[in-house]
């Protein structure tokens, strides 16, 4: 007796060999490499592309806060002549600043920057004359002084810009050395010259971190006398 083999599947039924689903599954693998490729492209573009736009924001801003700087240069100071003032890095030298601005030297091998300076209050009288260059000033009511704070004082001979260390009263103020102030003015102001609170800012074009990438620096005077850098912007 015969036995014959019988196939349960119908005669027009199809599988898959083990060939097969080795080449599929390779196909498949090559197909989602590529596609994760392409999404792993466009998601650094993208993270790319936002790291520019902020970068030209902050550039923007940097640039703006500058400007209005430089349109504000000048305004409300208590004289048209030129103001005297210590040039930052100068080794205690004095430079000029006209209409409210003017070049100051960088430290050794630092970059020059443009300092820019106008009054944050109208301008109040010295009510009584100095004796010596570094007596205190006895100045008329209307401005809240701050200790650490800069101030203009002018006459018809000329200005400077000098460090406040002390007010008493708001009516005397004591000028002293610290930073890069000395501890006296460089002359005598009699009664009737001007005294007015100023800002006082240096900008400049400097790679500070050695990265090789300019950054847009401001330096402000800080209360104890001393020039205080923050970066604007980044990689100009």
């Amino acid at each position: 007796m015969r036995i014959v083999s019988v196939d349960p599947r119908p005669a027009d039924s199809a599988g898959f060999t083990l060939v097969e689903m080795v080449v599929s599954l390779a196909i498949f693998c090559m197909v989602m490499t590529l596609v994760f490729g392409i999404l792993d492209f466009q998601r650094r573009s993208f993270a790319v592309q936002g790291e520019r736009t902020e970068a030209r924001e902050i550039l923007r801003r940097g640039i703006d806060l500058l400007e209005k700087e430089l349109m504000q240069a000048g305004s409300g100071l208590p004289t048209r002549e030129g103001i005297s003032m210590p040039a930052v890095g100068a080794g205690g030298s004095r430079i000029l600043l006209t209409s409210g601005l003017g070049l100051t030297d960088g430290e050794s091998g630092g970059p020059d920057s443009i300092a820019v300076v106008y009054a944050l209050s109208p301008p109040v009288p010295l009510i009584r004359g100095m004796e010596t260059s570094s007596s205190p000033l006895a100045v008329g009511p209307g401005i809240r002084w701050d200790p650490g704070g800069l101030a203009v004082i002018a006459d018809g001979s000329g200005a400077e810009i000098f460090r406040v260390t002390r007010a008493d009263g708001d009516r005397i103020l004591q000028h002293g050395g610290g930073g890069i102030f000395h501890g006296e003015l460089s002359r005598i102001y009699a009664q009737g010259a001007s005294v007015a609170r100023v800002h006082l800012a240096g900008y400049s074009v400097e790679d500070r971190d050695g990265s090789g990438r300019s950054a847009l620096v401001c330096r402000e005077i800080d209360r104890d006398g001393y020039p205080s850098a923050r970066r604007l912007t980044e990689g100009i």
